[in-house]
């Protein structure tokens, strides 16, 4: 058995090749036999380095659920909202709109973002529990919160 540098040399070999293979010769069929019969020695050079193994330890991806996928709901739709009046005062700044149309459209926006705020307010704190609570996925070193534990701020019972 071969050492593991000179391994990664000859893997390193073998990728110089293949990049050669493919960017120098013009012929598609000489290309792809070339190019197939260094795929056995690429994959036995890196399962000599134990590539795959490395590769496999890298972080999953967990399941962790949302608590408050309402309010989360809402806080979106505010931000909407908020870039939506942003991008009405920048249109009436360089003239796309007159002034009375995006007068118009900036009370209704400011209409919707006072509701979005109440409903903001009224749905804060409203915690799902059980099978209703969304899937969210996070990685790994991410904490998640145990399903048993009730968030802090709210009553379990």
């Amino acid at each position: 058995m071969r050492s593991k540098p000179l391994n990664a040399f000859l893997l390193v070999i073998a990728v110089v090749l293949y990049a050669i293979i493919l960017f120098t010769i013009a012929g598609p069929w000489t290309r792809l036999i070339l190019g197939m019969g260094l795929v056995a020695p690429l994959i036995l050079l890196a399962s000599h380095l134990e590539l795959a193994g490395r590769f496999g330890d890298l972080p999953t991806i967990i399941h962790r659920r949302r608590y408050f996928p309402t309010l989360r709901t809402n806080v979106g739709a505010l931000l909407d909202e908020v870039r939506r009046f942003n991008w009405l005062v920048v249109d009436l700044d360089r003239g796309v709109h007159d002034r009375d149309t995006v007068a118009t459209n900036m009370e209704i926006s400011k209409r919707r973002l006072g509701e979005l705020l109440k409903e903001i307010m009224r749905t804060a704190g409203q915690y799902v529990e059980g099978s209703d609570a969304v899937a969210d996925t996070h990685p790994v070193d991410t904490p998640a919160m145990p399903v048993d534990e009730t968030p802090q701020g709210t009553d379990s019972g």
